[in-house]
C-alpha cells in the first residue's frame, strides 16, 4: 500500500482491517481482521489497534472497515473513533495514516473527507 486510497479495490473487507506499513515505502507488513461487527456496529478499540502496531514494529497504522448499507458517507461515530485511534497513535509514536470506510466498490479515506474532498 503506497497511499491509502489504493485500498479501496478490498471491497470484500468484512469489519475492522488493521493495515500496517514500515518505514520503507510504506511497504504492507500485516493485513489483519482488528474485530467483527453487527449490521449496524463494529467496535474498535483503540488499545488493541496499538498493541498490535506496536508488536509488529510498525510505522504507520491504516484502519479500514466496511459499511454493509452501500454508503460509504462517515458517520459521527466513524470520525470520533478516527479521532480517539490518532490520539492513541500519536501517544505511541505510529501514525494513523487513514480510515478508510468501504462500501461495496465505493470507499472514502476519512482524511480526504475532512479536507472537504468528498467524492
Amino acid at each position: 500500500v503506497s497511499w491509502a486510497p489504493d485500498i479501496y479495490n478490498l471491497s470484500d473487507v468484512k469489519g475492522n482491517k488493521l493495515l500496517v506499513s514500515t518505514a520503507t515505502a510504506n511497504k504492507l507488513i500485516a493485513d489483519e481482521l482488528a474485530g467483527r461487527g453487527t449490521v449496524d456496529h463494529a467496535p474498535v478499540y483503540p488499545r488493541e489497534i496499538a498493541r498490535r502496531a506496536l508488536e509488529l514494529s510498525a510505522s504507520s497504522i491504516i484502519l479500514v472497515h466496511n459499511h454493509p448499507s452501500g454508503d460509504p458517507t462517515p458517520s459521527d461515530q466513524d470520525l470520533s473513533v478516527t479521532e480517539r485511534l490518532e490520539q492513541t497513535a500519536e501517544v505511541i509514536g505510529i501514525p494513523l495514516i487513514d480510515h478508510i470506510i468501504v462500501a461495496g466498490d465505493r470507499g472514502i479515506s476519512i482524511q480526504e473527507w475532512r479536507s472537504g474532498n468528498r467524492w
